[in-house]
């Protein structure tokens, strides 16, 4: 993230967990938020992590990234994952349209960088 702010991207993240703490973003996230927010960045890095699969409100913007690539042709898709697994079988239309990125960060943020 560090290296793409320093190439002067714009880089954003989804709205604060509530369990840490409060995040203007959440009254409107679901409703109008999460789409207005990816459809103005040019990539949508997925960072799948042990707990992504169960996440409602990660699933719901990796849907509305990929219902927009679908329709628009952007944004990018990116994915990173903690391990090789593949995802569960409801989710493996999203992991086989986006390009995996490799976990080290500096090969993860020039991939991004080469596809954006």
């Amino acid at each position: 993230m560090r290296t793409l702010q320093a190439a002067d991207h714009i880089v954003t993240g989804s709205p604060l967990n509530p369990a840490l703490g409060e995040d203007p973003r959440w009254p409107d996230w679901y409703r109008q938020g999460c789409k207005a927010a990816v459809e103005g960045v040019d990539a949508f890095v997925a960072v799948v992590t042990d707990g992504y699969t169960s996440s409602t409100w990660m699933m719901c913007e990796l849907d509305t990234a990929w219902r927009l690539r679908t329709q628009h042709r952007r944004p990018l898709l990116f994915m990173l994952k903690q391990n090789g697994e593949a995802l569960p079988l409801g989710f493996r239309m999203y992991e086989e349209a986006i390009s995996l990125l490799p976990v080290d960060v500096d090969q993860a943020t020039l991939a991004i960088l080469r596809g954006a």
